[in-house]
């Protein structure tokens, strides 16, 4: 602005122009920071989610499929967010309440298929269809009454009159809805067609953690020469059995 009031060129009452800049502008700027900290979020509670999956659960096969459906929840719900925008008497521009939400969904939506996951990995059956039936057996109580609780929660701050209260009880009640249909049809479907079965691809990261953290710091390292002098030792034993 200061080099167009000053150019001989501009009129000479132009010059004395100012340019103020209200809120638009300053939440231009933020919006780029509230996407990118979205992304970020996402990335990195998905990446913790999938070593938690993978941890209590002991594969990584249950924990892409967990994280499939985690991912289709999350993109549901930027489709909502983006459809609010239109059809809303909000203003539902991607601000720090959208970002929050975002964020939050992942870790809401872990909860469901985790504990299906558990059911389906501890089950003793020897077939798919048989564990994934015996999972929905044992863990669909569970999850359905977490999916009540948290639409009930969802929709108690719909009577709010702060925005962004309301704009949370669309999300918590979407994100409730999402990982319900989610973990019961998707993540089911997924074990019916392709669960893990006979072991296949086990990994027992429990006993790993047990042992570097309990058993490892207490062991004791021999250096170099104490090693060689038992294999020296060793070797003199076995000469003269000879």
């Amino acid at each position: 602005m200061t080099e167009f009031a000053t150019n001989a060129s501009t009129p000479l009452a132009l010059r004395s122009a100012k340019q103020t800049a209200g809120f638009p502008w300053a939440h231009l700027a933020n919006q780029r920071v509230y996407l990118w900290s979205a992304v970020w979020g996402i990335v990195i509670a998905s990446a913790f989610a999938f070593i938690v999956i993978v941890v209590t659960t002991g594969n990584p096969v249950l924990a892409m499929m967990a994280l499939y459906c985690i991912g289709l929840n999350a993109l549901t719900l930027f489709t909502i967010i983006v459809y609010k925008q239109y059809q809303s008497d909000i203003n539902w521009e991607f601000g720090r309440g959208e970002c929050m939400g975002i964020i939050v969904i992942i870790g809401l939506s872990v909860d469901h298929v985790v504990n299906l996951a558990m059911a389906y990995r501890h089950s003793k059956k020897d077939h798919v269809s048989l564990r994934a039936r015996q999972a929905y057996t044992e863990a669909g109580v569970s999850i359905l009454s977490g999916s009540v609780a948290m639409l009930s929660s969802g929709l108690a701050l719909f009577g709010a009159q702060i925005v962004t209260f309301r704009k949370f009880a669309v999300i918590l009640t979407s994100v409730s809805c999402l990982s319900f249909v989610s973990s019961m049809l998707v993540f089911g479907s997924l074990l019916h067609l392709a669960g893990p079965e006979d072991g296949w691809c086990d990994v027992n990261c429990w006993e790993g953690i047990y042992y570097l953290v309990c058993v490892r710091p207490f062991v004791k390292r021999r250096n170099p020469r104490e090693r060689w002098q038992d294999a020296m030792k060793k070797v003199r034993e076995a000469q003269q059995l000879t």
